[in-house]
């Protein structure tokens, strides 16, 4: 049975920084959303147009586990690994 040290070395590093890429690429979906918000909302000429112009915007629908999985494999085979990670203690 594998140490946690040895988990750690064999996965960590890498899972560590494909969890922030993901958490990247939902932030920026948030801030890509409050920024078409915003320009909506300036363009709108009264507030009839207000909730149509912010009714179109798309939803920001909660992520399943699933959708988490996916992006985590899809990340993760896009993510080179470490070349010390394959190395004997």
């Amino acid at each position: 049975m594998a140490t946690r040290e040895q988990v750690y070395r064999r996965f960590g590093p890498q899972l560590l920084e494909v969890i922030v890429m993901i958490l990247k690429d939902e932030i920026n979906l948030t801030r890509e959303w409050t920024r078409d918000f915003k320009t909506e909302a300036a363009a709108s000429t009264n507030l009839a147009n207000l909730q149509s112009r912010v009714a179109a915007l798309p939803t920001l629908t909660e992520r399943t586990n699933e959708q988490l999985l996916d992006a985590l494999e899809t990340k993760w085979g896009e993510t080179p690994r470490y070349n010390w990670m394959d190395e004997g203690p």
